[in-house]
C-alpha cells in the first residue's frame, strides 16, 4: 500500500468511523461533534433513567393512596355497621324466657354471623376483662368493688378496632377500688 492509502486508512479508524477525512482541523471538529453527541446521549440517558424512577415512585404513591381511600371507606362503612350489632345485643338479652328457643338460636346465628363476616374483614372486639386502658376503652361509670382500681367491671357497649385502630371504644364500667 502506497504512504497516502495508508494515511488515508488510519484517519478512518479513528473515532470518528470515517466521518472526517485526514486533515486535522476538520478531525478534531469532527471528533468534538461526537464527544457532543456522546455527552447528549448520556444526558438523555440519565434523564430517561430519572424519568423511569419517577414514573414508580409515583405509581408507588398512587397505589398508596388508593390503598388509604379504600380504608377509609371500608372504615366508614364499617361504623355504620356497630348500631345494627348493638341492636342484635340487646334483641338477645331482652328475648324473654317465653320466646321459643329456634327465635333465640336464630337470633344468635346471625349475630355469629355478623360478627364472623366483621372478622374477615379485619374488625376485631376490643377486650374487656382486665384492666382498663383509656386508648380503647370509655369509662362511665367509677364505682366503690372489692376488685383493685382500674379494672373493668361491667360492658355497656362494645368495643371495635380495625387493624388496631378503634372505630368506637368500649363503653364501660370501672372499679374505684375498695372504699
Amino acid at each position: 500500500m502506497t504512504k497516502k492509502a495508508n494515511e488515508s486508512l488510519k484517519s478512518r479508524q479513528h473515532s470518528c468511523k470515517g466521518k472526517c477525512h485526514g486533515e486535522s482541523k476538520i478531525k478534531e471538529s469532527c471528533c468534538k461533534d461526537q464527544k457532543k453527541s456522546q455527552l447528549s446521549y448520556d444526558e438523555m440517558f440519565d434523564m430517561l433513567q430519572r424519568t423511569q424512577a419517577n414514573l414508580e415512585n409515583y405509581r408507588k404513591q398512587t397505589e398508596k393512596r388508593i390503598d388509604e381511600v379504600r380504608d377509609f371507606s371500608k372504615r366508614e362503612v364499617l361504623i355504620k355497621f356497630i348500631p345494627v350489632l348493638d341492636s342484635f345485643d340487646l334483641a338477645l338479652k331482652a328475648l324473654s324466657e317465653d320466646a321459643s328457643s329456634e327465635v333465640k338460636e336464630g337470633m344468635g346465628m346471625i349475630q355469629t354471623q355478623l360478627l364472623s363476616t366483621l372478622k374477615d374483614l379485619s374488625v376485631e372486639v376490643i377486650p374487656t376483662d382486665g384492666a382498663f386502658n383509656p386508648l380503647l376503652h370509655e369509662a362511665l361509670a367509677k364505682v366503690p368493688s372489692d376488685k383493685a382500681e382500674g379494672i373493668i367491671l361491667a360492658v355497656f357497649q362494645s368495643g371495635y378496632q380495625l387493624h388496631g385502630k378503634v372505630l368506637r371504644a368500649a363503653k364501660v364500667q370501672i372499679s374505684a377500688g375498695k372504699q
